[in-house]
């Protein structure tokens, strides 16, 4: 009877440590998982569950989340009691559930291959809870320290099943968090998200875009500093349809702009049609930088040159901004006789360097690649290197 007595408490202690440690581990594990990584999944989907009515506080939400999970476990763990060796098996449904909150935001996508691993986890979780029925003997109970291992190798198999099978993709969150920070009016925050990513999407340009008008320099200073997907001044536009993938309506920006687009009306048409309806009001508005802009981005030079002096002063003794000034030295190098010229100095001296360069290498694929290295910032790569077709019209590559 003493014996008895003695290894009755030392069951229980060690049974109690083990699955207090692994509420704790998962506790914290989708606390975190959910404020840090899927917030702003999970508030694009509730956005559209209760149109538009509810939203998501990350701090509340992703402690009710948290508690919601845990008691799905909890109930589970109280009606199929499980003995500590297998008690992890409990916590797979609430991990199902939490990949399944963000399975559809803001698209499906390879997320099906996650829920069919969901699915089958779950499988599995059911069968081993009709196995663990019978109970286990005293000569088969694991020793403590190899229960306490197999637990925590159980936590990180659930938590690298949620890194898999969770909304991981990073240009996804980059546009709901870029959004989110525009709404709150916070530009120069925006720009910071995924600022060291070369992926990039048309709608997580447009919103950057649509952030880096806000800023000092503007489109003009700093638009080519993007990574720039294929689409050229289609990147600069939202559609209503873009809403469903990011928390940023799409009238934001023609409020913006001043007017909405025709029904059918192509990007580059939109920005001149905004462009000509603040000619008559103002000089210069966001919405003449985002018409010359999408002609830079559509390497429509000819038509640049053309529309440039409308906005902005061309002589020598004006600075223009940057971009501007960088396709107007290109275009004056490719045109023998252009309808506008421009000099300066430093553009100058920038644009005799990347021709140098681009002499010592015979590859068209090597040059890219090491003027990418330099001067992957600078109008001139991205008119004679970036993978967007050149317009009819236009000449190929100087050298």
């Amino acid at each position: 009877m003493a014996e008895r007595h003695f290894k009755y408490p030392q069951e229980k202690k060690k049974t109690t440590g083990v699955r207090t440690m692994m509420c704790a581990l998962f506790a914290v594990f989708i606390f975190a998982y959910v404020y840090n990584f899927q917030a702003d999944a999970i508030a694009l989907a509730q956005h559209e569950l209760s149109g538009g009515r509810t939203a998501f506080h990350p701090l509340i939400g992703s402690l009710v989340l948290t508690a919601l999970f845990f008691l799905v476990q909890h109930l589970l763990q109280k009606i199929l009691p499980l003995s500590e060796q297998i008690y992890p098996l409990t916590f797979i449904p609430s991990t199902v559930l939490l990949v399944l909150t963000t399975a559809f935001t803001p698209e499906f996508s390879v997320l099906s291959v996650g829920l069919c691993v969901a699915a089958l986890l779950l499988w599995l979780c059911l069968s081993l809870f009709r196995r663990s029925a019978a109970p286990v003997s005293a000569e088969r109970k694991a020793s403590g320290r190899s229960v306490y291992l197999s637990n925590v190798l159980s936590a990180l198999g659930l938590f690298l099943f949620l890194g898999v099978a969770g909304n991981n993709n990073d240009v996804s969150h980059y546009e709901m968090r870029t959004a989110t920070l525009l709404n709150e009016g916070a530009h120069e925050k925006a720009l910071e998200v995924g600022k060291t990513s070369l992926s990039t999407s048309r709608v997580l340009t447009a919103l950057r875009v649509y952030a880096m008008s806000h800023v000092e320099g503007g489109l003009p200073e700093h638009l080519f500093e993007l990574p720039l997907p294929l689409g050229g001044s289609d990147n600069l536009m939202l559609v209503p349809a873009d809403t469903a993938r990011a928390l940023f309506p799409a009238d934001s920006l023609y409020h913006y702009l001043g007017l909405r687009p025709r029904r059918g009306e192509p990007a580059a048409d939109y920005f001149r049609h905004v462009a000509e309806n603040y000619r008559r009001f103002a000089r210069r508005t966001p919405a003449h930088d985002y018409w010359l802009c999408a002609l830079l981005l559509d390497k429509d030079l000819d038509r640049f040159a053309e529309e440039l002096p409308k906005y902005y002063e061309v002589s020598d003794s004006v600075r223009l901004p940057k971009y501007y000034g960088e396709a107007l030295l290109l275009y004056n190098r490719l045109r023998t006789q252009p309808v506008v010229v421009y000099n300066d100095e430093a553009l100058e001296a920038k644009l005799r360097d990347f021709m140098d360069i681009e002499k010592q290498y015979p590859s068209f694929r090597q040059r890219s690649n090491y003027l990418r290295r330099s001067y992957g910032d600078s109008y001139f790569w991205y008119y004679l290197y970036h993978p967007q077709p050149l317009r009819k019209e236009e000449p190929a590559a100087h050298s």
